[in-house]
C-alpha cells in the first residue's frame, strides 16, 4: 500500500477508481428509474381499463343496481382494450364463498396486494405468460405464441352499491405493446445514462488530474522546503563555526604575518624565498578575515553607500588577478549594467562573486580563461562567471550546493553551500547555467536591487569595499 501510494500510477489509480464508483452510481439510478417507469406504465394501462370499467358499471347500475356482470362483459368488448387474451370475474354473491381468497389463490397475490385489492385498489402486474393460470387463457387459445410471452395482469375490484368491493375482475392483455414501450423506455435510459456518465466523468477526470498535479506540486515544494530547511540548518551550523573560528584567528594569523615578514628580511635572499610566499599567503588570509568582518560590521552599523557594478568587477579582478596569474589562466570582466548598489548588497555579491572566480580558476587548465561579466535586466542586474575548463561530474552535479561534499583535494566543500544561503539573504539567486566540456557557468541574479536617494548617502567614497 506504501509503494502504491508512493507511485507515480497513483493518479490514474485513483481516477480509474473514481469512474468505476461513478459507473456504480449511474447504473443503480438508472435500475431504480426504469423499475419506477416500469411500474408507471403498468398502473397507466390498470387506471385506464378501471376508468373504463367503472364508467359502464355507473351505467349498468343505473338501471340495475345489482347486477354488474353485464358491465364488464361490455367494458370488455370496448376497442380501447385491444390485446384482451382472457376476463375472469370473482363474485361474492355468486358460487366463491369468498371472491378475494380465490381471486388471490389464482392471482398469486401477496399479503400486501390482497390488503390493497380489499381496500379496493386496483392493481398491475407484468411478467411472462408462464406465470399466469393457464386456466384462465384457455378461453381464448392461440393468442399466446410461447409460454414467455409478456403478459400484463389488470385486477379490478368491483364495488358494490355500499361502497365495499362486490366482486373482483382480472384481466389479461397481450404484453407485446407494453414490451415495445419498455424497450424504448430502456435504450433511452442507456443512451442517459451514458452521455451522464460521459459528461460526469469527464469533469471527473479533470478535476482529480487538476487535484492529483496541485497535490504532486504541493509535495515537490514541501520536499524542496524540507531540503531546503535542511540546507539552511547545516549552513547557518557551518556559519556559526565560521565566525568563531574568524574571531579565533584573527590575532594569531596577524602575529604569524609579522613573524613570517620578519623572516623574510632578516634570512640571506636565498633562504627568504619561502617565508616571502609565506608572508603573502599570511597576508591573503588578513584580506579575506579583514573583508568578512568588515561586512558584518556594516550589517550592524548604519553606513550606507551605492557601488556600481563597474567597480565592484574591477575589484573583483584585482583581489583575483594574482592567482589567476599563477594558475595561467586569463581572468577578464566586462560590464554593461549601470544601476548601482547597496554597500550591503555589493559587499555580499563580491563574496559570492569570489568564490565562483577561486572555484572557476582551480577548474581551468593553464592556459584557459575566466569571464565574468555584469548586465542590466528589467528585473535587475545579472552576474556570470564563466570558465574553459572539462566541467563538472555527474556525482558533483546532484548534490552541488550541498555543503561538506567536495571533490577537490584538501576541500571542505562549503564554498557554494554558503553562496547560495548568502544569495538568498539578498533576495537573489544564484544558479548554474550550464557545465560540460566547453566550460561552467554560474549565474547570480540580484532580483531586487535597491538604490538610494543623494540625500542618504554617506559621504564613504565607492571604492570603500572591504578590501
Amino acid at each position: 500500500m506504501k509503494l502504491l501510494l508512493s507511485s507515480r500510477w497513483l493518479p490514474a489509480v485513483g481516477i480509474v477508481l473514481a469512474l468505476l464508483l461513478l459507473a456504480g452510481a449511474v447504473s443503480y439510478t438508472r435500475q431504480s428509474l426504469r423499475a419506477e417507469f416500469r411500474a408507471q406504465l403498468a398502473r397507466r394501462d390498470a387506471s385506464l381499463v378501471a376508468t373504463l370499467l367503472n364508467q359502464h358499471l355507473r351505467e349498468a347500475r343505473s338501471k340495475s343496481p345489482d347486477d354488474w356482470l353485464v358491465a364488464v362483459l361490455e367494458t370488455a368488448g370496448l376497442p380501447e382494450l385491444q390485446g384482451l387474451l382472457s376476463l375472469t370475474t370473482y363474485d361474492t354473491n355468486g358460487r366463491f364463498a369468498d371472491a378475494l381468497t380465490l381471486l388471490g389463490s389464482d392471482a398469486n397475490l401477496t399479503a400486501g396486494e390482497m390488503e390493497a385489492m380489499g381496500n379496493g385498489e386496483p392493481l398491475s402486474r407484468y411478467g411472462p405468460a408462464s406465470e399466469v393460470d393457464p386456466d384462465s387463457l384457455a378461453a381464448l387459445p392461440g393468442q399466446i405464441d410461447a409460454p414467455l410471452a409478456p403478459v400484463l395482469e389488470v385486477l379490478i375490484p368491483v364495488p358494490s352499491v355500499h361502497g365495499l368491493p362486490g366482486g373482483y375482475t382480472r384481466f389479461l392483455f397481450d404484453g407485446a405493446g407494453l414490451s415495445r414501450e419498455y424497450a424504448a423506455l430502456d435504450a433511452t435510459l442507456r443512451s442517459q445514462s451514458l452521455l451522464a456518465f460521459l459528461l460526469a466523468g469527464a469533469a471527473m477526470t479533470v478535476a482529480l488530474a487538476f487535484v492529483f498535479h496541485r497535490l504532486a506540486e504541493t509535495q515537490s515544494h514541501l520536499v524542496s522546503a524540507n531540503r531546503e530547511l535542511t540546507l539552511a540548518a547545516k549552513t547557518a551550523a557551518v556559519g556559526a563555526v565560521t565566525a568563531h573560528l574568524i574571531h579565533g584567528l584573527k590575532n594569531p594569523l596577524a602575529g604569524l604575518h609579522q613573524f613570517v615578514s620578519a623572516g623574510a628580511v632578516s634570512l640571506p635572499t636565498d633562504a627568504a624565498a619561502d617565508w616571502t610566499e609565506a608572508a603573502g599567503t599570511t597576508r591573503r588570509m588578513q584580506s579575506m578575515i579583514e573583508s568578512i568582518t568588515g561586512i558584518l560590521r556594516e550589517e550592524s552599523g548604519l553606513i550606507r553607500y551605492e557601488i556600481s557594478p563597474r567597480e565592484l568587477l574591477e575589484q573583483l579582478v584585482r583581489r583575483e588577478t594574482l592567482m589567476a596569474r599563477e594558475a595561467g589562466v586569463d581572468l577578464s570582466s566586462s560590464v554593461r549594467a549601470t544601476r548601482p548598489m547597496l554597500n550591503r548588497e555589493a559587499n555580499i555579491a563580491l563574496l559570492i562573486l569570489e568564490n565562483l572566480v577561486r572555484n572557476a580558476v582551480q577548474a581551468t587548465p593553464s592556459g584557459g580563461c575566466v569571464r565574468i561579466s555584469a548586465d542590466e535586466t528589467p528585473l535587475g542586474i545579472e552576474f556570470r562567471v564563466l570558465d574553459s575548463g572539462p566541467g563538472m561530474s555527474p556525482e558533483v552535479l546532484s548534490r552541488l550546493f550541498t555543503p561538506v561534499v567536495s571533490t577537490k583535494e584538501g576541500g571542505t566543500g562549503l564554498g557554494l553551500a554558503l553562496s547560495q544561503q548568502l544569495a538568498r539573504s539578498l533576495g537573489a539567486d544564484l544558479d548554474l547555467v550550464n557545465s560540460g566540456p566547453g566550460g561552467t557557468e554560474f549565474i547570480l541574479r540580484l532580483l531586487r536591487p535597491v538604490s538610494l536617494g543623494l540625500s542618504d548617502v554617506a559621504s564613504v567614497p565607492a571604492a570603500a569595499v572591504h578590501q
